[in-house]
């Protein structure tokens, strides 16, 4: 018989996944955490919770908010965590998140926002929740199909994707 799946913790950061446009400099606005409709539509049936970090454009988020987003990593009670991010910057971010003390953090999120048809959001959040549930501690980038090493990635921004 199988064990029952761990709980999984995600922490919303806002990003393009929760955009409510195609952002530029000038309009970047960021809407409620898509993760909940993500979630609900996908008949998830891992127990989860949802918790909302800050929603912002992965270019404005400062000091202060990598040290909330380390905090509720830190006083998470279980030891799955799946983190919304923008793609800009996330993997400064997963690099800055330092020793999980025995957890498995995964960022994802999207290129194109959830709100749009051709976004891939979907399936990132997917992949997101089975690498979550099957890596070892630590801390893991998964964007389009593939887990990456945040010390040896980089996004791509002339084809707008992760590569190591």
């Amino acid at each position: 018989m199988a064990k029952a799946p761990e709980p999984i913790l995600f922490l919303t950061c806002g990003g393009t996944i929760d955009k409510v446009n195609f952002a530029t400099e000038l309009n970047d606005q960021v809407g409620d955490p898509q993760i909940k409709v993500i979630l609900a539509n996908s008949r998830l049936s891992v127990p989860y919770e949802i918790e909302s970090v800050f929603a912002k454009d992965s270019n404005r988020v400062d000091e202060a908010d990598l040290e909330a987003l380390r905090t509720g990593i830190t006083n998470a009670s279980v030891r799955r965590i799946v983190v919304t991010y923008g793609t800009d910057r996330m993997v400064e971010a997963a690099r800055s998140v330092g020793n999980t003390a025995g957890k498995t953090v995964v960022f994802t999120g999207a290129m194109i926002p959830y709100r749009f048809r051709d976004s891939e959001a979907v399936f990132n959040i997917g992949s997101a929740v089975l690498a979550a549930q099957f890596l070892d501690p630590g801390v893991y980038i998964v964007m389009h199909g593939r887990v990456f090493d945040p010390k040896e990635t980089r996004k791509n921004m002339g084809i707008s994707m992760f590569e190591e």
